[in-house]
């Protein structure tokens, strides 16, 4: 379903309220480097984009996904670097070759969840806690219970997560006759992952 446009800028407004601080006011910002995880074709890349921009501070945007055809339709539509990832995979998560200070994700999650991969859930949290910088952000849009996100992360994310701090944004919206709640949850990535 497409999302509306104040779900979008909530998202994309938590994840620019997440850019570090400058540890240095007297020498140039440091580069903000953001990751959008199964992009899909959603606009939300546009979003982003939109938003970084405006920021005027340094940044970079990637955006992945695992279907060649929507990689293909986001490269369509002018979208800036756009990969074609399996973020289930070791090898192509490495690939990126940066540490991120934010992992957005709308929806991802979600589908291994649902879909009772646990597998594929386990190796995606461990993948991101690995090129999440310390004490890096994962931002995840989901209609579901942040309880249930909690006990994932707990069960699958290898300690690797602080899990006492971590806030949830609800949005609803109205449509045709339902009423669709929008969480947006953000997890900090432990500084100190205990053993």
């Amino acid at each position: 379903p497409t999302l509306s446009s104040s779900l979008l800028t909530s998202i994309a407004s938590t994840v620019i309220s997440l850019r570090p601080s400058n540890p240095n006011p007297n020498s140039p910002p440091p580069t903000f480097n953001v990751l959008h995880v199964g992009a899909g074709t959603s606009t939300l890349c546009e979003t982003l984009e939109s938003h970084l921009t405006s920021s005027s501070k340094p940044y970079n945007l990637t955006h992945v996904d695992v279907t060649p055809s929507s990689v293909s339709a986001l490269k369509s539509r002018g979208i800036n670097d756009v990969r074609l990832i399996d973020v289930t995979s070791l090898s192509d998560v490495l690939s990126l070759e940066r540490e991120y200070d934010v992992i957005v994700d709308k929806g991802l999650l979600d589908c291994f969840v649902h879909s009772g991969d646990e597998e594929s859930l386990g190796r995606t949290l461990d993948n991101f806690a690995r090129i999440l910088r310390e004490g890096g952000r994962y931002v995840m849009v989901t209609n579901d219970d942040p309880d249930g996100r909690l006990s994932d992360f707990m069960e699958y994310g290898n300690k690797k997560w602080d899990l006492s701090k971590f806030n949830v944004k609800c949005l609803v919206e109205e449509g045709e006759g339902d009423v669709v709640v929008h969480m947006i949850q953000v997890r900090k990535k432990s500084i100190d992952p205990k053993p």
